[in-house]
């Protein structure tokens, strides 16, 4: 389907999408996981080697364990994408999670969730590969403060290690409830942590002695070039965020920010008019799916 839209036979040349795959936990590939690895690494398609461990059900209770499963797991979908295309794109993905026991459930959002997310980073790091995680992650149910919390944490934790990918933006319920809202928010939340992490910029420009020595004291740097020039490089701007003061957020209707969020991606939603594929592109992804629900095959081109 992806060279079909592409255009393209060579996805090698320029992918377009990357695929995730993952081993069962513990020590274990199955048959048809690895076929559909190495039929994606012979079509140069980027592969995220995606280990999924959980302390104490499918790898020992502790982190250091579990990290050791991980990382067996996740260089071992290494050797079998080098060993079907050598130089593929290959992405260390980790999504090792724990397991709570007194509730029988699996969580996302936990304390040892995210040191895991950070030492993938610095064994992807060690291996000089390409590191992946998951985050915004949370095992609430609904807008709420442990879903804010959460979030924020596994998000800070993957942004601040120097994470190249992350996935899970908009879910929640330990990712099984998906929204457009969150979405929204989590872009929010990105944007947040991003800046964070770019830090403080020192040079000449930022500094402004010159500037500052020219004011002089009970000076009002509004009218500045400076000000403007440097106001959205410097400062981030939120787009649901509420910075009114109290009587303007009043009048303006009391919206919280799941509302603001809401209303947001409902004007997206209207309004985006993405590219239309032509009507032959359409076609030929319509013959691949119908082919495979009808035989589990790929297709023959016609062409």
């Amino acid at each position: 389907m992806a060279k079909v839209v592409t255009g393209d036979e060579r996805l090698d040349r320029a992918p377009v999408l990357s695929c995730e795959f993952s081993p069962t936990s513990p020590l274990m590939w199955e048959r048809n996981a690895v076929k559909a690895l190495m039929e994606t690494a012979r079509n140069g398609v980027p592969i995220l080697g995606g280990s999924q461990p959980i302390t104490g059900v499918t790898s020992p209770i502790t982190i250091a364990g579990t990290m050791v499963i991980h990382n067996a797991q996740s260089l071992s979908g290494l050797v079998i994408s080098q060993l079907a295309k050598k130089g593929v794109p290959f992405i260390y993905a980790c999504a090792a999670t724990t397991f709570d026991m007194p509730e029988a459930t699996l969580i996302i959002g936990s304390h040892e969730s995210v040191l895991m997310r950070i030492a993938s980073v610095q064994l992807a790091d060690f291996y000089g590969l390409p590191s992946h995680s998951t985050s915004p992650d949370t095992d609430a149910h609904c807008h709420d403060e442990q879903n804010a919390w959460e979030r924020i944490m596994t998000t800070q934790a993957a942004i601040t290690s120097g994470v190249d990918m992350i996935i899970n933006l908009g879910m929640f319920a330990t990712g099984l409830t998906v929204s457009y809202e969150q979405l929204v928010i989590d872009d929010e939340i990105l944007g947040y942590i991003c800046r964070m992490a770019k830090g403080i910029e020192v040079n000449p420009e930022t500094v402004a002695t010159e500037l500052i020595k020219r004011a002089g004291p009970t000076a009002s740097f509004l009218k500045e070039a400076h000000t403007l020039r440097n106001l959205k490089r410097e400062h981030w701007i939120p787009s649901v965020s509420c910075r009114s003061a109290y009587a303007r957020w009043s009048r303006s209707g009391r919206k919280d920010v799941v509302m603001v969020a809401r209303e947001k991606a409902e004007k997206i939603l209207r309004d985006h008019r993405p590219k239309k594929l032509n009507e032959e592109v359409l076609r030929r992804l319509s013959e691949i799916t119908i082919e495979f629900d009808k035989n589990g095959k790929r297709p023959e081109r016609d062409d």
